[in-house]
């Protein structure tokens, strides 16, 4: 097929992984370009690619589909603002707040950072955003600041009416913010990426790190490290917290606030804030397991797999390896659904897989993490329990045990996580 010829170029150049972007997305997007270049034969399309800088940019657009809106994971930027408010103001008289904003897409994060920091009193003169992303397409939207419904999401809207003009078009962002955020199109992954730039007080790179590859992802991760403040605050996916892997960096315990600082715990004053977190699903690769007794396969990065739990043989499954395709179509939709927001839709249907197969791995890791997306970290954490006891060597699922009893205060039992999660990990080669 075409496409496995592709997705090496594809993770050499932009560093993304197949089995988290999905072989039916990149093989679309193949068809796509194909078809407006004229071409049926994939190896002449393969040359095009290997002469062609403007033919790259293209096929890069088809792949990467934003799915982006303002103020997503308001819990984010409300700590954002308190920080600001009561911590920086006061230890920065004249400083300006240098804010990086990476895979920024259609600019709708790097705008709700601009209006957080003017909510929170912060003068336009005082702070500084740089919005970076490999997009033109996207980029060219963000700098129209026009957009549709589609951005606007959630019950508390009422930004949209101190900084946006109602137009027939769309809503148009007033200039006022616009001019505070600086976009620029790069590609993290290139060279010597801002070299020789002035660290940032701040740092967005939320839902990037779970499409990249192992080594793309260590790559970024270097370069964040490079450009974040030695107090600086990097926020991230909430998905992707067992992800950031870099010296000195420290889990911020607040509630719904998906992020890490460079020195000691945040004791910024929680405030109240009740709305829904939102949740992407990172995938997973096993190696081949060659043991006598296989372990079960991530549903999401091999579908065609499914195998007999380790050591639970009274659960009534034989040695059925292919899921029916309703099951996985099922979970597909579930991880989208909660991926917009829509958890209890996403629930439902993980409730439903169960209930044709009670020991379906991928479905009980997905309910832990909407559980987990919802705030209910005992429902999450009874959920990736069990995941774990169909199959102990789930490190994602590991993962995020590891941080719900650690932000519970258990330091001893999280130790015994984290050790067991690094012991799995390099049983199969995991960085």
């Amino acid at each position: 097929m075409p496409e496995k010829n592709i997705e090496p170029l594809l993770e050499k150049k932009i560093g993304l992984s197949v089995e988290s972007v999905g072989p039916e997305t990149i093989a679309k997007a193949l068809q796509l370009r194909m078809r407006a270049c004229g071409l049926t034969e994939a190896r002449a399309y393969l040359s095009l690619l290997r002469t062609s800088k403007e033919e790259w940019e293209e096929l890069i657009e088809a792949v990467v589909v934003p799915e982006t809106w303002f103020f997503r994971n308001r819990k984010s930027f409300t700590y954002l603002g308190l920080c600001v408010k009561r911590k920086w103001l006061s230890e920065n008289d004249n400083n300006v707040l240098r804010v990086l904003s990476i895979a920024s897409s259609t600019g709708d994060e790097p705008y709700s950072i601009a209006m957080a920091l003017l909510d929170a009193g912060l003068p336009e003169k005082r702070f500084s955003i740089v919005a970076l992303d490999i997009s033109k397409k996207a980029l060219k939207k963000a700098r129209l600041g026009l957009y549709g419904p589609e951005s606007f999401r959630g019950n508390n809207l009422s930004f949209r009416e101190r900084y946006f003009e109602a137009t027939p078009q769309g809503y148009q962002l007033h200039f006022s913010v616009m001019r505070t955020v600086h976009l620029v199109r790069g590609n993290v992954l290139e060279g010597q990426f801002m070299s020789g730039d002035v660290p940032y007080d701040i740092i967005f790179c939320r839902n990037l790190l779970i499409y990249l590859s192992p080594s793309a992802r260590k790559r970024v991760m270097e370069v964040i490290d490079r450009l974040l403040a030695r107090t600086g605050i990097l926020f991230v996916g909430h998905a992707e917290r067992p992800l950031v892997i870099a010296p000195g960096l420290q889990l911020i315990r607040e509630a719904g606030v998906f992020a890490f600082n460079r020195a000691v715990e945040s004791h910024v004053p929680k405030e109240s804030v009740q709305p829904k977190s939102l949740i992407r699903f990172e995938r997973r690769r096993h190696k081949q397991d060659n043991s006598p007794v296989r372990r079960s396969a991530d549903i999401a990065s091999s579908p065609s797999d499914k195998l007999t739990p380790v050591g639970h043989n009274s659960y009534p499954i034989g040695n059925r390896r292919h899921p029916p395709t309703e099951e996985v179509g099922l979970l597909d939709q579930a991880r989208k659904l909660a991926d917009k927001g829509a958890l209890e839709e996403a629930l439902s249907l993980c409730d439903k897989v169960l209930d044709q197969d009670m020991v379906q791995i991928q479905a009980h890791y997905l309910r832990g993490l909407i559980c987990l997306a919802m705030n209910n970290e005992k429902a999450a954490e009874e959920w990736l329990n069990k995941t774990l006891y169909l199959d102990p060597n789930h490190h994602n699922a590991l993962n995020h045990l590891t941080l719900i009893v650690e932000h519970r205060g258990d330091r001893e039992r999280s130790a015994q996580l984290r050790q067991r999660a690094k012991r799995i990990r390099q049983e199969e080669g995991i960085h």
